[in-house]
Order: C-alpha cells, then sequence, then structure tokens
C-alpha cells in the first residue's frame, strides 16, 4: 500500500524545471567572438600591406633561329613531338607513375605533313603511348636502349598514322619513373 502510494504521488508530482543552457552558448559565442577579433587585429600587425606579384611575359612562338637550331636545313631528318603523357604501371605489383614524351625522327620533306596527322591523331596516339607504358614488364622499361620499348611504340605510332615509311626512329627524350612506394 505504501508503495502505491509513492507511485502515486511520483506520477502526479510537478516535473522539475529543467536548467537552461543559454548562459553557456553566451559565454562559448562570447569567447569566439573575442578570439576572432583578436586572430583579425594581430593578423593586420604582422601580415602589413598586399604586395604585387612580379610575372614575365614568355612568348609561346618560338623565333625562326630557334626553329633553325632545332631542325637544321642541311639535316634530312626532323624531330616531331608526338605524345606527352603521365601513364601508371602496376605490372610489377607496386604503383609506377611514369612523365614521357615521345618524338619521331621523320624525313624533313614530309614534317609538315606529319605534324599534321600527329595533331588530328593526338588522342589516339597519347593512349597508344599509355597503353605500351602500362603494359609493359619493368625488364622492358629498364633496358639500357629502350629499344623493345621504342619498337612497340614505332609500331603502335606507324599504324595510327597509317604510314609505316614515314618514321625513321622514335626518340625518348623523358622517360621518369616516380616510385609511389610500398
Amino acid at each position: 500500500m505504501a508503495s502505491e502510494r509513492r507511485q502515486e504521488a511520483a506520477a502526479t508530482a510537478p516535473a522539475a524545471p529543467k536548467k537552461s543552457n543559454l548562459p553557456i552558448f553566451i559565454l562559448v559565442g562570447g569567447l569566439m567572438v573575442i578570439e576572432g577579433v583578436g586572430v583579425f587585429f594581430v593578423a593586420n600587425l604582422l601580415g602589413g600591406d598586399p604586395v604585387d606579384a612580379a610575372a614575365e611575359t614568355v612568348e609561346a612562338v618560338k623565333s625562326e633561329e630557334e626553329l633553325k637550331w632545332e631542325n637544321p636545313p642541311d639535316s634530312k631528318e626532323a624531330e616531331c613531338v608526338v605524345a606527352e603523357c603521365k601513364p601508371v604501371n602496376v605490372l610489377s605489383g607496386k604503383v609506377v607513375y611514369y612523365s614521357v614524351r615521345v618524338s619521331i625522327l621523320v624525313p624533313r620533306e614530309k614534317l609538315a605533313g606529319v605534324q599534321k596527322m600527329v595533331e588530328q591523331h593526338k588522342g589516339r596516339i597519347e593512349d597508344a603511348v599509355n597503353t605500351v607504358i602500362r603494359s609493359a614488364e619493368s625488364r622492358v622499361i629498364n633496358e639500357p636502349t629502350l629499344q623493345t620499348l621504342k619498337r612497340q611504340l614505332k609500331g603502335e605510332i606507324a599504324r595510327i598514322l597509317q604510314d609505316e615509311e614515314v618514321i625513321l626512329d622514335v626518340l625518348l627524350p623523358e622517360l621518369i619513373q616516380m616510385g609511389a612506394g610500398k
């Protein structure tokens, strides 16, 4: 009977008023505002005025002298850059990043036509270069003369350009390996 009275009293008794968290929120908000103002003034005192960046203009077009130096007129051959890409190879079980620039050596009298064809098929050529590098074994990429890699690239580029005799040689002026670690 006594337990029933306690239950009734607990049910009919008014609930205890909850404490308001408002003063805590006001205190924290005030501290954040004071901190922000302090950081602003310290940054302005120590930062100083902004300085204009100095830049130089870069010539995008090469002069005739520079072009003569790259491909001397008495030479029977000329170089043509066909692809610059950054493929990834995971064939050895490790992720290896490459930075590759591929050029081809062509007869001087066919240079203009080859450059036009390379520009028309740029995406296909870069895709072929990526595919060859991605599928190459590490022993092929680490050959001292890169002959296997050059032969594969020559075949792919000649297939895309549809002219095997125009490519005298494939040059790899840049082939940089960068490992991603373990």
